[in-house]
């Protein structure tokens, strides 16, 4: 019996050896885990945290790991074990919300990309999160982007080479050619000129007042501006 007693209390051990070594086999792998942290600025709370779920939902549709919870900032992800964290800043700009997001490294704290999100509603940040924060995952994670392979732009070009053939015979059509030459140059003498185009009005750049003009955020909020200004522009009309 005790011989017995010990062999199983050896394959039993042996079992939560394996069991640790599968768990830490992501570990050693070196994947990685994405914290998302609060988004600041003019968002409400409550949309800020459908938001940030919508982050994590891409960030899990990558395959990539997600640290429960949201962290305060960069140092207290790196705390919860996360190798990345993405922060967002959102700002209101002409009645449309602009978010800011940016990918950042927790070791060193470098940024790793940024995206922005802009629409008029928290459907279409979301929908902006749909399409722009798997960008930022596989650019900023290194994660290899699935490229379409071009297939049907190069089929249809060679159909128009046969028609040019048969309206070489006609030899007698030299006539009526130089006789509607000169009507049209004479019709071209005649028309008045073209009246020319006044001056385009063109914006000025946006003023932001408390930053250095050379710094990467203003450049960046400008950026935001123009994209909520060409968003804009239909609904100016329509009203």
């Amino acid at each position: 019996m005790s011989r017995r007693s010990r062999g199983s209390g050896t394959v039993m051990s042996m079992r939560w050896l394996a069991l640790l070594c599968l768990a830490t086999l992501p570990a050693l792998a070196g994947e990685h885990k994405v914290a998302v942290a609060p988004i600041e600025g003019v968002l409400g709370r409550a949309d800020a945290v459908a938001l940030e779920e919508a982050v994590r939902a891409e960030a899990r549709g990558l395959d990539v790991g997600v640290v429960q919870g949201a962290p305060a900032s960069v140092a207290a992800a790196a705390d919860l074990g996360a190798t990345h964290a993405v922060t967002g800043k959102a700002v209101r700009l002409e009645g449309a919300l602009a978010v800011m997001l940016t990918l950042v490294r927790t070791e060193d704290g470098a940024r790793m990309g940024m995206e922005r999100l802009v629409g008029f509603t928290l459907a279409d940040l979301q929908r902006e999160a749909r399409k722009k924060v798997p960008r930022l995952l596989r650019a900023g994670l290194g994660m290899e982007a699935a490229t379409p392979t071009p297939t049907a732009t190069t089929t249809a070009t060679p159909t128009t080479t046969a028609t040019p053939t048969a309206t070489a015979k006609p030899t007698t059509t030299a006539k009526p050619t130089a006789t509607t030459s000169s009507s049209s140059a004479s019709a071209a003498t005649s028309s008045p000129p073209k009246p020319k185009p006044g001056p385009r009005f063109v914006r000025p750049p946006t003023q932001i007042s408390g930053a250095d003009e050379a710094s990467p955020l203003v450049r960046t909020i400008r950026e935001v501006v123009e994209d909520v200004e060409r968003r804009c522009a239909p609904r100016r009309r329509r009203s």
